[in-house]
């Protein structure tokens, strides 16, 4: 039994499982509606996670750089901020959108609103050639508001558009690994013991 749990813990060491990692969202941008209008809004979306998600990147939509910076944040849907921070021209750009490394924010399952500030110059995406969301989240609605900072919006788009920000999802071992590895990491030093004693 205990040479078996030592194995088990072994091939936990190796590489724990991990619940999925990689942006929120992932787009291909539709050029004929990839645009901004010059007046300065702060669009998003509402989305709601079925489990705890942990946010270590906060991302606007950047094709193919940005020119000038973007507050993005996460705000409860009674508008709460609960994380922001800036994207600027010089955070690096993947899969059209350029990531602003935050401090890991833990999200607990439920209902967000993810917002960005367009500015004035930098395109945003609206209704997108493809789209897809990460496992285990579902996209609700686009919304904005008319405003050159960031705000919670008041108004909504049942159109699958406005993609200006987006967040990244750390990756998290899953709580069956790390049962895994701690039974493993046990039993390597009940082993252990024994040997010492025999």
């Amino acid at each position: 039994m205990t040479g078996t749990l030592t194995k088990l813990g072994l091939l936990a060491l190796l590489g724990l499982p991990a619940a999925w990692a990689g942006p929120l969202l992932t787009l291909t941008p539709n050029p004929g509606s990839t645009f901004n209008n010059g007046f300065g809004y702060s669009v998003g979306y509402e989305f709601t996670t079925s489990s705890s998600i942990t946010v270590d990147e906060l991302a606007f939509f950047a094709d193919p750089t940005l020119s000038q910076s973007h507050a993005v944040g996460i705000y409860t849907t009674g508008g709460s901020l609960l994380v922001s921070t800036t994207v600027t021209t010089a955070d690096p750009v993947s899969n059209f959108f350029a990531y602003h490394t935050i401090t890991p924010y833990l999200l607990g399952a439920g209902t967000y609103v993810i917002v960005g500030v367009t500015g004035t110059v930098d395109p945003y995406s609206s209704t997108p050639t493809t789209f897809s969301i990460a496992p285990g989240v579902t996209f609700v609605m686009s919304e904005y508001i008319v405003s050159s900072t960031l705000a919670f919006p008041n108004s909504t788009d049942s159109n699958t558009g406005y993609f200006g920000p987006n967040l990244d999802i750390a990756a998290v071992p899953e709580p069956g690994a790390m049962l895994m590895l701690g039974a493993g990491l046990l039993a390597l030093g009940a082993s252990r013991l024994r040997r010492r004693r025999s």
